[in-house]
């Protein structure tokens, strides 16, 4: 009997131990099963971002939402997380700051734009940033970069980020621009009078039609005789003959105007402020091209869109 006792003793202590034994495992490994279904804080060496391109326009209409194309590749050792963890924390979305002159932050936390899958070591992804523009026109700085949510904004980990800077346009003035101007307002800024028709004050705001062909529309080329022959022998024509052109702008300041057509000549476009009036005040509009159809006048606009940024840009005649 006391052998049997023994080896019943120690057949129970071996099962309370391996049972012991199980609980410890099982125990740990819950929480490593739920940690690894979850995203973690990132250590230090884990933000370092590349901005590899972008097509975030220069010129914006305030109070709207833009979408933009920006490419950021992960140069770390370690992986990002596009998801959350349980408690909503540690995902990494793309975000951005609004800053005045000064560098105050006008908006701080921007909206945020998540990745489309976890991006490795090495990898890129292409986002389509939703960005709210400022409330008010000025004069900004936009400040776009990644961010883990509740842990830290990548520059402040010793990431890079995006400064670009930005001018948004009032929206009322877009909208009152987007108004077609009477008649009596189009036939003064009619850009298809000759050089000898204009004003002497709009010299300055215009350019020569006879220094454009119809190769490349809305861009200076050294003009061909007979083409230019051609275009006068239209107008001489029909004197009424109406042009089409792309706006994109409206500024109550001229100066503001002058000085954007100024930026585009310089680039060889053709470009001129016109001045209309509307419901009594004056708008001085920056245009470019002047164009014999619309099919010109639309290859200008994806031009001016696509390579310029000038999302807005809008055909007039």
């Amino acid at each position: 009997m006391r052998t049997s006792e023994l080896r019943w003793k120690c057949h129970m202590m071996k099962a309370s131990h391996f049972l012991f034994l199980l609980g410890v495992v099982t125990t740990l490994q819950a929480p490593l099963a739920c940690s690894r279904g979850g995203s973690r804080s990132l250590p230090a060496d884990g933000f370092k971002v590349e901005f590899v391109e972008h097509k975030i326009p220069t010129e914006m209409v305030a109070d709207q939402v833009i979408s933009a194309d920006v490419t950021i590749k992960n140069i770390t050792e370690r992986s990002w997380p596009s998801h959350p963890n349980s408690e909503g924390r540690n995902a990494v979305t793309l975000s951005y700051h609004w800053l005045d002159k000064k560098g105050r932050a006008v908006v701080f936390e921007g909206l945020r734009t998540p990745l489309p899958h976890d991006i490795g070591p090495g990898e890129s992804a292409q986002l389509k940033a939703a960005i709210q523009v400022p409330s008010r026109a000025g004069n900004y700085n936009l400040e776009v970069t990644l961010v883990q949510e509740f842990v830290a904004w990548f520059p402040e980990r010793d990431g890079e980020k995006l400064t670009l800077a930005v001018i948004v346009n009032d929206a009322k003035a877009e909208a009152s621009d987007a108004d077609r101007a009477p008649p009596t307002a189009a036939l003064e800024s009619d850009v298809s009078r000759t050089k000898e028709a204009r004003r002497p004050d709009e010299a300055s705001e215009s350019v020569p039609v006879e220094k454009f062909t119809d190769k490349t529309p809305g861009v200076r080329h050294p003009a061909k005789p007979e083409s230019v022959q051609a275009k006068q022998s239209i107008k001489d024509q029909d004197p009424q003959i109406q042009t089409w052109s792309v706006q994109i702008g409206s500024y109550a300041e001229p100066k503001e105007a002058h000085a954007l057509a100024k930026r585009l000549k310089d680039k060889g476009y053709e470009a001129y402020v016109a001045v209309a009036e509307v419901k009594g005040k004056k708008w001085h509009r920056v245009r470019v091209g002047h164009l014999a159809g619309r099919k010109e006048a639309e290859k200008l606009q994806k031009t001016l869109v696509h390579a310029e940024g000038f999302k807005q840009a809008l055909i007039t005649n």
